[in-house]
């Protein structure tokens, strides 16, 4: 006996396994949470007709697990996770999935250093297989190992990358129809693309002057999240101005006229170039928090606007708030 049912707001299996019900939180999605529980009557199945958890074969535990990510992942994550598991298979031959431990993923490490690639490639692949194996863990197909103990390639922390107001100027001028509102939901909300291209008047509070970023029919914020974005006077009269010759419920115009966020990303990148810069629709967003630091803003608040998980991501711009410098080095006493 397998089906979904919903409490709340979250979808859950009840699965019978081995004469025991089991009942499991899935996603808020009626479709991830029927693709998922599809996932589990294979599991299950698997299990017991053709092997034990602990004896799952490599190609097995792969087709699971990317099936899985595909219906639940972004595209290019996804493709990413297939590169990482096909040169794992390049550099070690791996049958069964209880070969890859944390031991075998520090010999894989150092392969990939001698063969030459790149410290950023590396990290990446090897934040994949780690991402799998935890997965695989919860899935009770490996018992649980230290996998924090492998570690990532140290690699130089890069400068943070924000436009200036006459940068913004620069932008604005080349900017036109659909690219104009990227700018500003951008710049001066800090929505990611994905916000952006899901945003509908409906989430726009002229009243209270604030963006809602929620969830849609058919998208979800990063982890879930829901929060408010107070907007500031020169988005909200954008927008304001906007909406008088609205033409349908999403902010950026009607679906098919909309850019995709991959060519969002693509196209945007093209006109920061016309312009004499060097920006993508990510380095708005930068850019917002960057400038609301720089006024003086408070940055257990910026989290909020922000959507941060952890503080530790927002805390990339506390260094840019005024009077941050030490005055203690100025008054030291002198040679």
């Amino acid at each position: 006996m397998a089906s979904i049912f919903k409490r709340g707001r979250i979808w859950y299996s009840k699965l019978t396994v081995n004469g025991k019900e089991i009942r499991k939180a899935l996603s808020p999605d009626r479709r991830r949470a029927e693709n998922k529980l599809a996932d589990l009557i294979k599991q299950r199945d698997a299990t017991k007709h053709f092997h034990a958890a602990s004896d799952l074969s490599w190609q097995a535990f792969r087709s699971q697990y990317s099936k899985q990510s595909k219906v639940e992942k972004k595209q290019n994550t996804w493709e990413g996770e297939i590169r990482a598991f096909d040169w794992l298979e390049k550099s070690f031959p791996i049958t069964r999935i209880q070969q890859v431990t944390p031991a075998l993923l520090d010999q894989v490490r150092t392969k990939w250093i001698e063969a030459g690639r790149g410290k950023y490639v590396i990290n990446r692949d090897m934040r994949s297989l780690k991402t799998a194996m935890y997965w695989s863990e919860r899935q009770g197909f490996i018992p649980k190992q230290d996998w924090a103990s492998v570690k990532f390639i140290k690699t130089p922390k890069g400068r943070l990358h924000f436009l200036t107001l006459e940068d913004l100027a620069k932008l604005k001028s080349v900017c036109r129809g659909v690219w104009r509102t990227i700018l500003f939901l951008g710049s001066r909300a800090g929505l990611r693309p994905s916000e952006i291209y899901w945003l509908e008047w409906s989430d726009i509070d002229f009243a209270n002057g604030r963006v809602h970023i929620a969830p849609k029919r058919h998208w979800i914020p990063k982890d879930y999240e829901r929060r408010w974005v107070p907007m500031p006077p020169d988005l909200r009269e954008y927008l304001a101005t906007l909406a008088e010759k609205r033409t349908d419920s999403r902010v950026l115009g009607p679906e098919d006229e909309i850019p995709t966020t991959d060519s969002m990303t693509v196209y945007f990148t093209r006109l920061a170039r016309k312009a004499g810069l060097t920006a993508t629709p990510y380095t708005l967003r930068h850019t917002y928090a960057s400038h609301y630091v720089q006024n003086g803003g408070n940055i257990y608040k910026l989290r909020q606007y922000m959507g941060h998980s952890d503080i530790s991501t927002t805390q990339i711009y506390a260094h840019l708030a005024p009077g941050d410098e030490d005055k203690t080095i100025q008054t030291m006493p002198g040679l």
